[in-house]
């Protein structure tokens, strides 16, 4: 006795199985027609056993002889292990869906965290997300948070693509949500009558049920932005821990983009004055002496140096003194025009 593949025809005995839920023999005698679960036609029976399972029901009949005690033990003992293998083949199948999610989610950390820049970056990003998820629509945005702005970098499918370069304010929509809560959006992961709104308005055209996710870009309280995934089925076990796993490899990337700015910006800026340090400075004279000498144009180099600097520090302390210093820069600042440069030599000169 299999189970054959199939929609139920017609559940004839079996629904005596159904509705008592246990185990039943039949044992007609003398054998006669009756209705069963695989046949649209009722078939000679002499001996049949149906048995519930965890997701469904276990089937055997003939039509030479009843089924005897003994057998009705093997068959039940049958039914409880085909039903055991489904579950296998389930949970096979299962593992084997999370495999291949796991597979092409690592693969897109590879590409975004070996990219280029941080526009390259952002661009696997929202490629990598929309393969993983099955996105048809797909779109980055990178929040500025002197400027209080939001601002499309990345897009894939039609109608994110046109938004590409949008500013928009980060406070909006469902991205500005996902900003200020820092979690993914929204959480039935469709657009509903008040979630469908996304970049600060109906910009998408989603429809109400068509699938939506927002998740932000961030670690450990730094946010960099949002990535939108939309028209795709989101509720999916494990895909939103897909979905995060790529967004915290970008967002490992721009923090450590960040940090190379910075690391590069402290080594050739002077920190009290903000000016070009000694170095920096040094720098940029040797180019400006070999292009006025390659083009036989005059450059005129000043040194400024702050009278009696020591007696202020002497007299009034060395807070006032960085106070001094600071006043001359922003000076020197306000006074450089475009083609010039200046920088802190060291100490009271620049």
């Amino acid at each position: 006795a299999l189970p054959l593949p199939g929609a139920v025809v017609q559940p004839g005995a079996l629904a005596a199985v159904i509705s008592g839920a246990k185990p039943l023999v039949l044992n007609p005698s003398p054998p006669h027609t009756m209705g069963v679960p695989y046949s649209d036609k009722p078939v000679v029976v002499a001996g049949a056993l149906g048995v519930p399972t965890a997701d469904g029901w276990f089937w055997a009949d003939r039509s030479a002889s009843a089924i005897q005690p003994a057998e009705r033990d093997g068959l039940i003992e049958v039914a409880r292990l085909v039903a055991e293998q489904g579950g296998h083949e389930v949970a096979l199948a299962q593992a084997e869906q999370r495999i291949d999610l796991l597979a092409r989610t690592l693969e897109g950390a590879r590409l975004l965290l070996s990219s280029a820049t941080e526009q390259d970056c952002l661009g696997e990003l929202v490629d990598a997300a929309a393969r993983v998820a099955g996105a048809a629509e797909a779109l980055v945005v990178r929040l500025d948070g002197d400027q209080g702005r939001c601002r499309v970098e990345a897009a894939r499918g039609e109608k994110a693509t046109v938004l590409v370069g949008r500013e928009f304010d980060p406070a909006m929509g469902l991205i500005g949500l996902s900003l200020r809560t820092g979690q993914a959006m929204p959480t039935n992961f469709v657009a509903t009558a008040v979630t469908r709104d996304v970049v600060g308005g109906g910009d998408l055209g989603l429809k109400i049920g068509e699938g939506l996710l927002v998740h932000p870009l961030g670690l450990h309280g730094e946010m960099h932005g949002a990535l939108v995934l939309c028209r795709g089925d989101f509720d999916r076990d494990w895909l939103l821990h897909a979905v995060r796993a790529l967004c915290n490899a970008a967002s490992l990337y721009l923090h450590q983009a960040r940090l190379r700015d910075r690391l590069a910006r402290d080594a050739m800026q002077d920190a009290l004055t903000g000016l070009p340090n000694k170095r920096a400075f040094l720098d940029t004279l040797v180019r400006l002496m070999a292009l006025c000498r390659r083009h036989g144009a005059p450059l005129t180099l000043l040194m400024v140096d702050i009278d009696h600097f020591k007696r202020v520090n002497d007299t009034h302390g060395h807070l006032v003194g960085d106070r001094v210093l600071r006043t001359v820069a922003e000076t020197i600042g306000h006074a450089l025009r475009e083609s010039d440069s200046g920088g802190r030599y060291g100490g009271e000169e620049f």
